[in-house]
């Protein structure tokens, strides 16, 4: 695992070769052991959100916003990007 976040009953992470994973429906009683993938043309490096706002950075610098998240449907439908990149330090 590269990096992860978990917000209220939804974990998302990104694996070692960039690509995003989710759990849902998560809570004390019901860990999760199974994941979804969550498509991307991009390799990402790393990945947060806050409420039902989910955001990500690219290898490459490029953010990206996940579109379509909501309760539910906490996967999204796709992801967009956003103008602009990510100053390498």
């Amino acid at each position: 695992m590269f990096d992860m976040y978990v917000y209220v009953t939804c974990g998302r992470y990104v694996k070692t070769n960039g690509e995003v994973r989710m759990q849902k429906d998560l809570s004390r009683e019901r860990t999760s052991y199974r994941s979804l993938a969550v498509p991307c043309d991009e390799r990402i490096a790393v990945i947060s959100c806050r409420k039902l706002i989910v955001w990500a950075v690219s290898e490459h610098r490029k953010i990206l916003v996940r579109h379509g998240v909501r309760k539910g449907t906490e996967e999204g439908c796709s992801w967009r990007h956003l103008e602009g990149s990510v100053a390498q330090r």
